[in-house]
């Protein structure tokens, strides 16, 4: 996120949207994301940055569709995206962990509702 060459440009804007937790997304972000492991906090990336938080849901963003549902994760409250526009569609399951759950028919991880939502996939 902070080597994201774009984000620094003028007149950039970047919205951060973090899954919904305990805290304000940017504050969860700052404990990865400050010193000693990186040199700055979130909040000093510059003008235009922003972070929110997310629900799951269906959404319209920067006119694409946009379906983020709970996958499995160890650690924290982790999103998947199916994001589609124009009859095509592309899913996005960062740090999945289907194993947390169970192992599964063929030891890959069981396959999870949310996960099968957004990148249907077959059965065993």
């Amino acid at each position: 996120m902070p080597f994201c060459a774009a984000g620094g440009r003028p007149g950039h804007r970047v919205q951060v949207l973090v899954p919904r937790q305990g805290e304000p997304g940017e504050q969860l972000l700052q404990r990865c994301l400050s010193p000693p492991n990186f040199p700055i906090v979130p909040s000093q990336l510059g003008a235009g940055w922003s972070f929110e938080d997310l629900d799951e849901g269906q959404f319209q963003l920067e006119g694409f569709d946009v379906l983020a549902r709970e996958i499995p994760h160890k650690g924290g409250r982790t999103f998947g995206y199916r994001v589609s526009a124009d009859g095509g569609s592309v899913a996005y399951l960062s740090d999945h962990s289907p194993t947390s759950i169970g192992p599964g028919c063929d030891g890959l991880g069981e396959r999870h509702e949310a996960a099968l939502a957004l990148a249907p996939a077959s059965t065993c």
